[in-house]
């Protein structure tokens, strides 16, 4: 069985694999930073799409628990759906520890989370991304990492997200009119 995390819109098949290649060379270190790799963390990926963040969870944390959650009614990624997920986990051998889970993310989220990642959600959101963002904060268990790699137009959602969490680290990965960037934010106190 193959893998296939899918297309971005906007991109080719090579660019996406391109694209999460250098990802992951950025996100790596900053997992393991968090968390020894023997932490039975549970683990929360929201806005999924096909598995690839819940796959470097998964992977990098094999005592660990990965919820893949979505509404996977998108289109800011080729033929999305909970069905290609689970054969994605399938393939890669950790569907005994990966669970998907369609839902809306501007409703709560049940559970909470040692660690929530999210990788090219946020900016799909327009406006109402910072309903997403209070409650991906609420599901934060306290000494929690949220983990966020997306196009940022405004600085705006960095000033929310450093309100309510502290932030550990970032990096631009890509600098023009929206710059792409990954954070580290830790959730000292909780609200």
């Amino acid at each position: 069985m193959k893998v296939d995390f899918g297309v971005y819109h906007h991109s080719t098949p090579e660019e996406s694999n391109a694209f999460r290649e250098r990802l992951e060379r950025v996100l790596m270190p900053l997992l393991k930073s968090a968390f020894n790799r023997e932490a039975r963390i549970n683990a929360l990926d929201v806005g999924c799409g096909l598995g690839f963040l819940s796959w470097l969870i998964a992977r990098t944390f094999p005592q660990g628990k990965v919820t893949c959650m979505d509404t996977f009614k998108g289109d800011s990624l080729s033929d999305v759906s909970v069905e290609r997920a689970i054969l994605n986990f399938r393939a890669l051998k950790v569907e005994d520890r990966v669970t998907v889970i369609q839902h809306d993310l501007r409703e709560p989220i049940d559970g909470s989370y040692d660690l929530i990642a999210s990788n090219l959600f946020f900016h799909n959101l327009g406006k109402e991304r910072f309903k997403v963002y209070e409650n991906v904060i609420f599901a934060l268990k306290q000494g929690g990492y949220f983990v966020i790699s997306d196009m940022f137009s405004e600085e705006e959602d960095v000033k929310i997200l450093e309100k309510q969490l502290d932030l550990i680290v970032t990096r631009t990965l890509f600098d023009d009119d929206w710059r792409f960037r990954v954070m580290i934010l830790k959730k000292e106190k909780q609200y």
